[in-house]
């Protein structure tokens, strides 16, 4: 498990990699929010490229976001 001081870490990470602002995070969250509605509180890579286009994310930023996806995919199938 992550202390509060390492999510912060990351979080500042992903700020000076990532061209996403707090609007489009916010609209890939709702996203996610939708998706989970059946209460299954997962996402899978096609949810998360659907979540993209409508925020319209950039392709460079896309790209981390997916290896980030693969990098958190508990599952392992990277579905």
């Amino acid at each position: 498990t992550s202390t509060k001081g390492e999510k912060q870490l990351y979080i500042a990470a992903m700020a000076n990699v990532t061209q996403i602002e707090r609007k489009e995070m916010g609209m890939i969250r709702k996203s996610f929010g939708d998706a989970c509605v059946t209460g299954a509180y997962m996402i899978n890579r096609d949810q998360l490229a659907d979540a993209m286009t409508a925020a319209n994310i950039m392709p460079q930023d896309v790209e981390i976001l997916e290896r980030m996806f693969t990098m958190f995919d508990k599952m392992g199938a990277a579905a």
